[in-house]
C-alpha cells in the first residue's frame, strides 16, 4: 500500500529530471499512471469530492484505492486518449535527434476532435471490470488540436455529452477525464460535471 499524496510528488520532480523519451515510454507505464493518479486525488477535494489517500498496484483495474480509514474507495482504471496515430514518445525521440528542427509545423485541427475519448471509452467498457469500478481518462491531446480552441475545455466536453452522450459510462462507477495539462477534471457519470475547471488548459 503506497500513500498517493507522496507518490505523486516525488514523479512530479522525477519528470524534470527524466528525458520525454524515456519518460513516456513503456518503461514508465506504471510511474505514468501513478502521476495522473495523483492528480486526479489532489483537483477531487478542492470541489468537495471524496478521494482515496493510499493505493495498491493491479493489473486490471490499474489500482485498488482507500480512503484514510482504510475502507475501500474504489478499484480505478486509467487510460490515455492520443492524437490518431501519434506514438507516445516519437516527439521527444525526434527532439532529441541532432539534426532536429527549432521549430515544428503543427498538425490542422482534428475534423471529430471528441472521437478518440468515445473509441477508448467503449473499448474499456467492453472490458469485465469489478463493479463500481472508476475510469479516469487522461484526455492527452492539447486544445490546439480543436477546431474551437478559444472554449474551454471542460465547457467543449460537457456541451458534446449534452448533445451527443457518450456511450459505455454506465459500465463504471464513475468516469473522470483529466485535460492534458492535468489541470480540468470533468466527471461524466454518473452526473456530468466540472469538476475543477482551467480556462487555459
Amino acid at each position: 500500500m503506497r500513500n498517493i499524496e507522496a507518490e505523486y510528488k516525488q514523479i512530479c520532480q522525477a519528470v524534470d529530471q527524466v528525458s520525454g523519451v524515456s519518460f513516456y515510454s513503456s518503461d514508465h507505464k506504471k510511474t505514468r499512471e501513478w502521476h495522473i493518479l495523483g492528480a486526479v486525488c489532489q483537483l477531487l477535494p478542492t470541489a468537495g469530492f471524496d478521494a482515496p489517500t493510499t493505493a495498491a498496484e493491479g493489473e486490471a483495474p490499474d489500482f485498488l484505492t482507500y480512503r484514510a480509514d482504510g475502507s475501500e474507495w474504489a478499484p480505478i482504471e486509467i487510460v490515455e486518449v492520443l492524437m490518431p496515430g501519434r506514438k507516445r514518445h516519437a516527439f521527444y525521440k525526434q527532439a532529441a535527434q541532432p539534426d532536429a528542427p527549432d521549430f515544428y509545423h503543427m498538425p490542422p485541427p482534428l475534423e471529430q476532435p471528441w472521437e478518440p475519448l468515445r473509441k477508448q471509452v467503449i473499448s474499456k467498457a467492453r472490458k469485465n471490470y469489478p463493479a463500481g469500478t472508476c475510469l479516469v481518462v487522461y484526455h492527452n491531446i492539447g486544445r490546439i488540436s480543436f477546431p474551437d480552441c478559444t472554449t474551454p475545455f471542460h465547457d467543449q466536453l460537457i456541451a458534446e455529452h449534452a448533445k451527443l452522450p457518450f456511450d459505455g459510462l454506465g459500465s463504471f462507477g464513475r468516469v473522470l477525464i483529466l485535460s492534458s495539462d492535468m489541470q480540468c477534471l470533468v466527471q461524466l457519470h454518473p452526473a456530468a460535471a466540472t469538476i475543477i475547471p482551467n480556462e487555459h488548459n
